[in-house]
């Protein structure tokens, strides 16, 4: 069975993600979803990175992947680094859930607790 599962993929800046809907072969719902997590460029480490998964026709499947082939962001590569400006609009913000706080917070939040700790070490 197909399945047209969108997830969040990364590498467009700290924070954020971007949508793509990818076509996976699955017996199951959570079968597809093991599929789709290990794409390249899929926020592997993100528990919520399934934003969307339902079955598809063949004509879906196609289309999905007439329109990935074309896409800009999926044909980037190391030595050609795509163009932000291309894809932002397609670019969201990762929602900051349960309270947690985001990296940049928490860097600064560590880098004034070691500052805190050097200057009380040479107080005394």
């Amino acid at each position: 069975m197909m399945y047209k599962v969108t997830m969040r993929c990364g590498h467009v800046g700290e924070g954020r993600f971007i949508p793509i809907t990818y076509v996976v072969n699955g017996n199951s719902k959570s079968e597809a979803i093991e599929a789709a997590r290990r794409i390249p460029r899929v926020k592997h480490e993100d528990p919520d990175a399934v934003i969307h998964i339902s079955t598809c026709s063949e004509e879906e499947a196609r289309q999905i992947r007439a329109i990935n082939n074309n896409d800009p962001y999926l044909k980037s590569t190391y030595d050609k680094p795509i163009d932000l400006e291309l894809i932002k609009d397609r670019i969201k913000k990762m929602p900051n859930r349960r309270g947690m706080k985001s990296n940049t917070v928490r860097r600064a939040s560590n880098l004034w607790q070691r500052t805190m700790q050097e200057a009380m070490q040479y107080a005394y």
